[in-house]
């Protein structure tokens, strides 16, 4: 009927959900869960019939079922199939890298999307053939794909508790007290991390991470990079014994970066090592702001701080403004890692 309310249940390639995880990941109106869960929760899930009489109804074979094995995203709309579901399916990309950037500066990165685009198979390859002028062929192979399927499960969930992706998913879900335009910043941000891993060059996963920066921390008529520069010090000098030339070797060279593929085109000098920093910062601003959801309710609220701060440092009094429980995770990173990262990036793209 017209006003019916339709659920889209839409399976999510690559991405794998444990048992253990009860009533899968929610995050907003999507809820992510395993095939083998749907036919117990057809009804909370709005199937109000078996899923064997809606099988009975398919004449010959139909390869879109549900499969207990594979995950699924779920919806609910009251609009037709047959009508446009551009703002469903919006819906649940954006629900996809969100539940992406939960891999976001866990570990270091692997090629290929972690999951949830048609081609995010497990058994994709870039070829290479070499001919020399003498006569040699050299035929190589590189796996482009995921290795496995990316398990949402225990481990998960025990990892992610010093991640900020539960605090971000807190924030979306409607807890805590902060304003709607700061909450669609911390979630754009979030977006931006999740789409800076299923970039597949350096420049365009360093570019994610630099747009989700200035989400978080700039306004407009703002003076770049010292914006930037003063915002993540009124969090984060205390790591650096409030020098502000730490933070300004970081962010400076980042900017300069970033300003050199936005205006001239030009991303040859981006390496592993800038896509490292830069996700390193977006991070842990997002683990900081979504866990001081009290004293950060909106962007301008961290502009006070950061102007606050500033003039305690200009009369060399004290930083007591600080909000406390502020914690700044680091990664160890190999160098053969930044090597392996800066040379695949030159030789694919």
């Amino acid at each position: 009927m017209a006003d019916d309310k339709w659920a889209i249940l839409v399976r999510i390639p690559n991405l794998a959900i444990s048992s253990d995880i009860r009533g899968g990941v929610r995050i907003e109106r999507v809820t992510f869960l395993p095939g083998r869960k749907i036919p117990r929760l057809r009804k909370k899930l709005g199937i109000p019939h078996p899923l064997s009489e809606y099988k009975k109804r398919i004449k010959g074979s139909y390869p879109c079922w549900i499969n207990p094995d594979s995950a699924y995203a779920h919806i609910f709309t009251r609009s037709h199939p047959q009508s446009d579901l551009t703002p469903e399916y919006r819906r649940i990309n954006d629900a996809v890298y969100l539940l992406a950037s939960s891999a976001y500066h866990r570990s270091v990165r692997r090629t290929g999307a972690p999951f949830g685009r048609i081609e995010s198979t497990t058994n994709l390859c870039a070829e290479r053939l070499m001919f020399s002028s003498g006569g040699d062929l050299y035929r190589g192979t590189k796996r482009v794909s995921p290795v496995g399927h990316y398990w949402i499960n225990a481990e998960w969930r025990e990892f992610t508790q010093h991640h900020f992706f539960p605090r971000l998913q807190a924030v979306l879900n409607g807890k805590g007290t902060v304003s709607p335009k700061w909450r669609y910043a911390l979630r754009r941000a979030g977006i931006l991390a999740g789409q800076s891993l299923y970039a597949s060059r350096l420049a365009d996963a360093f570019l994610c991470n630099m747009i989700a920066l200035e989400v978080l921390l700039s306004k407009r008529g703002d003076k770049f990079p010292d914006a930037l520069i003063e915002r993540i010090v009124a969090l984060f000098g205390w790591i650096s014994g409030e020098d502000m030339k730490h933070w300004q070797d970081i962010i400076t060279p980042l900017y300069a970066l970033r300003c050199q593929i936005v205006h001239e085109g030009k991303s040859e000098g981006v390496r592993a090592i800038h896509v490292f920093n830069s996700e390193s910062l977006v991070s842990n601003l997002l683990r900081t702001l979504c866990h001081l959801t009290a004293e950060i309710t909106r962007k301008d609220d961290l502009i006070d701080l950061s102007e606050r701060l500033k003039a305690r440092r200009v009369l060399e009094l004290p930083m007591r403004e600080r909000p406390k429980g502020i914690r700044f995770a680091q990664l160890g990173l190999q160098e053969q890692y930044l090597e392996e990262n800066d040379r695949e990036d030159r030789l694919h793209f």
